[in-house]
């Protein structure tokens, strides 16, 4: 099977077309964290890069995965110790060695980060239903990282088409459309606004990833709105030092009703 075959599964979300992997094109991942109503941070985080880097990295977390004896990675699953990880809360050398392993297989692939996050806590009035608003916290976040994606890949050297895969969430459904909709409005970013698909995290390693960095984003920022002066988490700092310098964490206006502007 040829590599990004198998990076790319045929993804197939309801009534929308089969996707076939474009070789020249860019793949970005995004996972989100955060409920609007019952949530002090609503974000979306992921990766971004080109097939033949998610084909690699693809390969690697799997190996860390059926190493482990786990089927997929869910950060908070990991995290609480349940689910595949329940018999794992007293073993802190196993944790560590499996996490360095998915750190180990993002870095190596040097996969992007990008990440958004809105405090919804701080917001001036109330978040309205995700479905009411195209100005609420999860069509912002994602508006914003798919945005900073397309820049990205505007600035290569060649620039080329970015097509997005985000993972399936029942609180946001059809609000990931939305975004595309209003990038290919956008002037500056239509031309490299590509695809987009909707898949299931568990079986998509590239958004177990971004499930991660959601999670681990989600903290940091907790972690800033007060004032901790620890270091960041050491997944956090790894992930930071990913970004080889390039910030990578935009955290947006906090009142989630008003729609971020097109430059």
């Amino acid at each position: 099977m040829d590599l990004i075959e198998h990076a790319f599964p045929p993804f197939r979300g309801k009534n929308r077309r089969k996707i076939s992997p474009v070789r020249d094109h860019l793949w970005a991942f995004f996972d989100e964290t955060g409920h609007a109503r019952s949530s002090a941070f609503v974000g979306v985080a992921g990766f971004v890069s080109t097939g033949g880097a998610f084909s690699a990295f693809d390969l690697t977390w799997r190996e860390v995965l059926a190493c482990a004896g786990v089927p997929s990675f869910h950060a908070r699953e990991f995290a609480h110790s349940i689910g595949p990880f329940s018999d794992w809360n007293r073993d802190e050398p196993r944790r560590r060695r499996f996490l360095k392993g998915l750190l180990g297989a993002i870095t190596r692939a040097r996969l992007l980060p990008i990440a958004a996050c809105i405090d919804t806590s701080r917001a001036k009035t109330p978040p309205v239903p995700p479905h009411q608003h195209l100005g609420g916290p999860y069509f912002a976040c994602l508006l914003a990282a798919s945005r900073r994606a397309i820049d990205h890949a505007r600035n290569l050297e060649t620039p080329r088409v970015v097509d997005f895969v985000v993972a399936r969430t029942s609180e946001y459904r059809g609000e990931a459309f939305q975004v595309r909709d209003r990038l290919l409005e956008d002037p500056l970013r239509r031309s490299l606004t590509g695809s987009l698909e909707i898949a299931e995290a568990r079986d998509v390693p590239a958004l177990q990833a971004a499930d991660l960095l959601a999670y681990e984003m989600a903290k940091e920022v907790a972690r800033l709105a007060a004032r901790d002066p620890a270091r960041p988490r050491w997944p956090f700092q790894t992930l930071l030092e990913a970004a080889n310098g390039v910030p990578f964490l935009e955290v947006l206006r906090p009142d989630p009703q008003v729609p971020p502007e097109l430059p």
